[in-house]
This record gives structure tokens, sequence and C-alpha cells, in this order.
């Protein structure tokens, strides 16, 4: 059994997922006499000890399948479904190019022998002197001779409808038909992608995705975060920096979740701005609020003995409780609290953003739960700010109508906090705050901690 102990921090942390590991309080840090434990050297797991491949060990959230980012090698390819002989009119336009569709209409109408067969979308209109000329004709002369000159008249009337579409400037692939009428109405094509277009895969459940969001963006008006600090007499930013950061620390060591750090975070902000904390009880009702998240969002959370031996056994079992009941009557057990962690993933997939440009938002991300002036902004606001900054920062893309689509916001509204998540990523990171840094500058993560901060002049909100 190993207790390791950060000198800067004055914080100590599990370096093993069983019990055996053990981390002291926040109390040093804190200005509180309490527990503290022996001067070690820390030892932190490789990236290779994390899977027996020798790789880092990979989880799916809940989301992930519906909000993860696509990837580099299926950026850009498609697939043309090819038409086959009995495909309709309106198959044939949208697979093939102009003369292609001509030629295949032409083809199909001489084969069939059928005006309605070869066009059943479009409505032809025959010239007058066509009419004339079948009403003077016989039976038997206008069943051999009429066929050819509708025959051609058909593939007239499909050429000039495709060549004033083309004139328009609108997309082949909307021309649709109303059911009732026959009449012709052409759709201009739309500058927005649907990213939840592909059901092929029935985990992905995409045909909710869409609603799911609204609804999860709706939920950001039921857990609006004030500014708590001159409620909370005995604590200050710097505390609760430290205390998050900690808290990051835990959770790459117990291996939970991002989603259970984020809500852990938002659970531990809600308290604050509800009750009044003590400085001796702050470690406490962050080791809980993660303790409760950890239940939510894992699939076998850790148990109650592990938080408290990371906690030095600083408490005991009932005082542990007994804090995790208070929280959650304080949130009258409405914890289903929106996270910008999952909004960030479904924008990265609607901008198509490649993995590295997704990690460098996440680590802008991560680094903003320690910072207090970001306390205010909605979830949904900060992770599109930050997607917004990662991609300017990688130089891969703009704020395009799609992004504007899913996210609900114009670039204009972005700008204050962009603004400052570039300023807070130019500052010279602090000693005793290095947990996210330290993180993201391995190379699993790509090392985008090391990507250099932009010049606030390089930043373009037209």
């Amino acid at each position: 059994m190993v207790k390791v102990r950060n000198a800067n921090l004055g914080i100590s942390l599990p370096q093993q997922k069983k019990k055996g590991r053990k981390s002291t309080g926040l109390s040093e840090n804190l200005g509180v006499k309490g527990k503290g434990l022996k001067t070690s050297e820390q030892v932190k797991r490789t990236a290779a000890e994390l899977s027996p491949h020798g790789g880092p060990s990979r989880k799916r959230s809940a989301f992930g399948d519906i909000t993860n980012a696509v990837r580099l090698n299926q950026t850009g390819k498609s697939k043309k479904a090819k038409p086959t002989q009995s495909a309709s009119a309106a198959d044939i336009l949208k697979t093939n190019t102009v003369e292609d569709a001509l030629s295949s209409l032409v083809q199909e109408s001489k084969d069939s022998r059928s005006i309605d067969q070869a066009l059943p979308d479009l409505e032809l209109l025959s010239s007058s002197s066509e009419i004339s000329s079948s009403q003077e004709s016989s039976e038997s002369e206008s069943s051999q001779e009429q066929e050819p000159k509708d025959s051609d008249t058909e593939t007239l009337t499909c050429k000039e409808t495709l060549l004033e579409s083309e004139e328009e400037g609108k997309s082949y692939s909307d021309i649709k038909s109303s059911p009732s009428s026959g009449a012709k109405r052409i759709v201009q094509k739309s500058e927005i992608e649907d990213i939840d277009a592909d059901t092929s895969d029935q985990f992905m459940v995409a045909e909710y995705a869409f609603e799911v969001f609204q609804n999860m963006k709706g939920r950001e008006t039921l857990f609006p975060l004030k500014s708590y600090m001159e409620m909370q007499k005995q604590l200050t930013p710097s505390m609760r920096a430290i205390l998050v950061d900690w808290l990051v620390e835990v959770q790459e060591s117990f291996e939970l979740y991002h989603e259970t750090l984020y809500v852990g975070v938002k659970i531990l902000d809600n308290f604050l701005m509800r009750c009044p904390v003590e400085r001796e009880d702050l470690q406490l009702v962050g080791a809980a609020s993660l303790f409760v998240a950890s239940k939510v969002e894992e699939r076998h959370s850790p148990c109650l003995d592990d938080f408290l031996y990371i906690c030095d056994d600083a408490y005991d079992q009932p005082r542990f409780v007994a804090m995790e009941r208070k929280i959650l009557t304080a949130l009258d057990f409405d914890i289903n609290i929106p996270i910008p962690y999952r909004f960030l993933r479904r924008y990265a997939r609607a901008a198509s953003a490649d993995v590295q440009t997704l990690t460098l938002a996440r680590f802008l991300l991560e680094s903003s739960l320690l910072h207090y002036q970001f306390l205010e902004y909605k979830p949904s606001l900060i992770a599109s700010a930050c997607l917004y900054l990662a991609l300017t920062m990688k130089q891969c893309g703009t704020w395009i109508p799609t992004l504007e689509h899913y996210t609900g916001y114009k670039l204009e509204e972005l700008k204050e906090c962009v603004i400052q998540l570039n300023s807070m990523n130019s500052e010279p990171p602090k000693k005793n705050l290095m947990t996210v840094r330290n993180k993201y500058s391995h190379k699993v993560f790509h090392e985008v901690a090391n990507i250099p901060p932009l010049d606030v002049l390089a930043l373009d909100f037209k």
C-alpha cells in the first residue's frame, strides 16, 4: 500500500483502483489543521499500463455513439447508390447527371410505351397541334402515331424542366411532386447538413438525438449558476480551483468517465450556491459530489470506502453519508444537470472535427472548470466557444451554418466567452494547478496542451 503526495498541491492520490490507494485531504492548501501524510515520491502509472495491449483504456459514454466526432478516415467519403432498371424518374434524377437522367428516361419510355410509367412525377402538356392531329386521326392511327410524339414531347418537357432548374441554381435531387395535383415543386438544397441521417446502427438511436439534445438545452434554464462566493464567508475562488484540480486527478486515478467529472463539478457548484460550507468540509463536499455523480454515470462506481480512503480517512462513513444526503436534499434529488462535455461532442460531430481538434476543445473545456469566471455561462454556450477556439487554433474550420443550426448560437454571441477562454489559455500555468495541463500534454491526448495559444488579434468574429 503506497500513499503519494504532491508537495506543491498538498494532495495525495491513489495509484491503484483497488483499496490500497489513499489521498491526503486539502487541509494544508486550505489552511486547516488536519491529518497529513508522510512525504514520498509520487509514482504515476504510464498510459501503457492502463490497458493490457499497452495503450490507453477506452470507454464509451451513454451518448458516445450519438455525439462522437467524425474520424479522419471517414470524412468526405460517401457511396452513391446505383439506380436499378425499375427505378423511378425521381430516383434517377437523384443519382445521375442531367445527360444520364435524360437518356435513362428516353430508354425507359421506349421500353414501356407508357408516359405514366416513364415520368410519374412530372406533369406533361401536349401541344395544340398534337391534340388536333390526334382528334382528326382514327383510333388505329392514334395508337400507332401518338406514342412516338408523346415520347418526344416527354423528353423535351423533362429537358426544359432540368435546364430551368439548373439556371435557377437549384438541386435536382429536391424535385418533388404533390401527390394530389401532380404539380412540380422544386426545393432549394439547404446548407445545413443532417448529422443524424445515418440510422443504420440501431444502437445509435440517431432518430432521437435531436430531441434529446433539445431537451438537454431546455433544462439549462432549470440550473442557472450565479456567483456565490459572497455567501461563502470561509471560501475563495482559489480554494475551489484547488478542489476541482484534485477532483480531476481522482477522476483520472479511478478511471472514471469524463461525464462523471463534469456532473460532479456541477453538483458541487449548485450545492455551494445554496448552502454555506465551512472550510473544513470543502473536501468532503467535493468527494460526496463526485460520489453521487459516479452513481449516475458509471457502470460500476467506486465504493464508499474508496472515497473515504482518498480523503485520508479524514471523515468517517456516517459523516460522509450525511453529507451525501444533505447534497441531494439541497438539489431536491434533481441531478440530471446538463453538462458542456456532451454538448461539445455533439457540436464536434456537426463540425466534422477530427480527433485532435476535439481533444483540443476538451482541454480548453476541462481547464475552464478550474476558473470561477466561467461559472455563469450556459453549458451549451461554453461548449460552442471551446469548439470555435479549437477550430481557429487548428485552422481547420469556421462557424458554418450547420454549427449555427445545431448549437443555436451565432458567432457574435460567442465572442465574449471565446476571448476569455483564449486569455485563460494564454496565461502561464500555476504550479499548484497542473493536473489538467499535464494530462493533456501526454501523447494519448495528442499533446494538445503544448499547442501555442492564439493572439487575441487573430480571432475573427465576422
